[in-house]
Parts: C-alpha cells; structure tokens; sequence
C-alpha cells in the first residue's frame, strides 16, 4: 500500500513538472521569454528524460528517450481506480469535472493545477474500467489509448496561451533543428499534411513533424509529432507514437497516441475538444 502510494506521489510530481518542462523548451523558441541559465536547461533535459520513462507514446523526441519509453511503459500502470464519480479540478481559468477514472497522475495539492494528465480509450472517451484494464495496462500497435496532458502556462514569468505554445512546437522541433539535424519535407500520405523529417546525422532523432500547408506560420491551430518505428536492439521493432498538439481556450492540450492511428488524428481531436467541452463544470 505504501508503495502505491510513493508512486502516485512521483507521478502526480512529474505532472506538474510536465509544465515547466515543456515550457522551458518553448521558451527557447521565442524571444518573449528570456533564455534559462546552463544548469536550469540541464535540470530540464534530465527531468525531461524520466518524463519520458512515464508518459510513454510520443513523450520524448530522441531514440533514447522512446527505448526507455518501450522498456518502462508498463511500470505504471494508473489510472488505477474504476470510479467514474467526478473530481473538480482547475486549471487555468478553466474548471472542469473529470471522471477519478481517467486520472493518470495525483492531482497536486494546488488550488489552480499547472498540469493534469488523463488516459482513456478512444472514441468512447472511456476511463479505467474492468472491461479495460487489460487495454489500459499494455500499448499496443492498435491501442486506442489517448493520453492528455493538458497544460496552463500563463503562470510562467512571461506568460504564453496555449496557442503560442502549440506554434512553438513547430519552431522547437524543425526551426530550430535546421543547422543540427537532415531536414527533409513532402506530403504524408496518410493524412495529406506537410511532412517535415527530421533526423539527426547521429541517428539519435528521427521523426516526423506534421502541419497544414494552409495555416500560415505562427497561426497553425495543430502540430503533429510523430516518431518512426525502428528495430530495437533486441530485434523487436518499436511501437511508434504521435504526439497532437492543439489549444483548447486558452490550455495547450497534448494528445499522445500510437502512430497506427495517425490517420484518425483529426477526428481524435474533435473528439477530445468534445469530451473536454463537456467536462468543463457546469456550475
């Protein structure tokens, strides 16, 4: 019981970390916010590497990262309750009354949550149940998990919507990447958007990074990162996933799911702004 309790702690600590993780690396991509000192950027990559460990799917944009990713994925295995009763919880200033079942981390003790993370199966927006709990403990190439980490950044010194955080996205992975990565761009043809590949002469990045051609640069409504599957050195192959990022008010949304369901990436997101519209508390 203590060691379940020790680890909903941890994970409910890496869901608030998530945010300042995240923001940090936006940060580098606009010139709003000022430039974090050495040893800030190095606790960043360190705590962006055991975020990695946990959030599984498309949380880490390097071959290391997703290995550990593959390995460790099924050490956590919360949302571990199947109560579907509603907890409220506020984020931003956004309120919303989440099922206790789709919780995958320990809300902070927090009045306003700088993160919150959720898992439910796609397209019923279902939480842990015993119908699913095998689903839920292991990822598959034709999971329908979703993960959400819905994220606030206005509390950061120089405050960002979660637009500005979404076309950051963009500038982090592929702007910023053209002088130390192979950059290469077509037309994905499972979903028509611009694909932009990005792999590293190291051999240590290699992913997609997806937008649409008709959005103009720093009003993309989405961004799309995608890793590629790759023989792992025991000779399976891994199992891929996307990360959809999009805004939902004034919240940045970042929706982790396996690459097989890349296609479905616009009805996924529908279905996601639905479930949240809908979990936004009514009084």
């Amino acid at each position: 019981m203590q060691r379940r309790r020790s680890r909903r702690s941890a994970l409910g600590a890496f869901a608030a970390l998530a945010a300042v993780i995240d923001a940090d690396r936006a940060a580098k991509a606009t010139p709003l916010v000022p430039v974090m000192r050495a040893s800030k950027a190095l606790r960043g990559r360190r705590l962006l590497f055991v975020l990695g460990l946990w959030a599984g799917f498309a949380s880490g944009s390097t071959a290391l990262a997703q290995s550990a990713a593959d390995d460790f994925r099924n050490i956590f295995t919360t949302p571990s309750t199947y109560d579907p009763s509603p907890i409220r919880l506020s984020i931003g200033e956004v309120i919303f009354d989440f099922p206790k079942n789709t919780l995958f981390a320990q809300p902070g003790r927090e009045p306003r949550q700088k993160a919150i993370l959720l898992q439910l199966v796609y397209p019923e927006m279902e939480g842990r149940t015993a119908a699913n709990r095998a689903e839920m403990d292991k990822i598959r190439q034709d999971s329908r998990l979703v993960r959400l980490l819905i994220q606030d950044h206005s509390w950061l010194p120089r405050p960002l919507t979660g637009k500005q955080y979404v076309n950051n996205a963009f500038s982090t992975r592929v702007t910023r990447r053209m002088d130390k990565a192979d950059i290469s761009q077509s037309v994905d043809p499972d979903t028509g958007l611009d694909d932009f590949h990005v792999r590293a002469s190291s051999g240590t990045e290699d992913y997609d990074v997806l937008v649409d051609s008709k959005e103009a640069e720093r009003e993309r409504s989405f961004v799309i990162q995608c890793n590629r599957q790759r023989k792992l050195p025991e000779g399976r192959l891994s199992n891929p996933g996307c990360a959809l990022y999009f805004s939902f008010r004034d919240l940045s949304v970042k929706a982790s799911f396996v690459r097989k369901q890349l296609p479905q990436w616009d009805a996924i997101r529908r279905r996601v702004t639905e479930w949240m519209e809908s979990s936004v508390a009514k009084n």
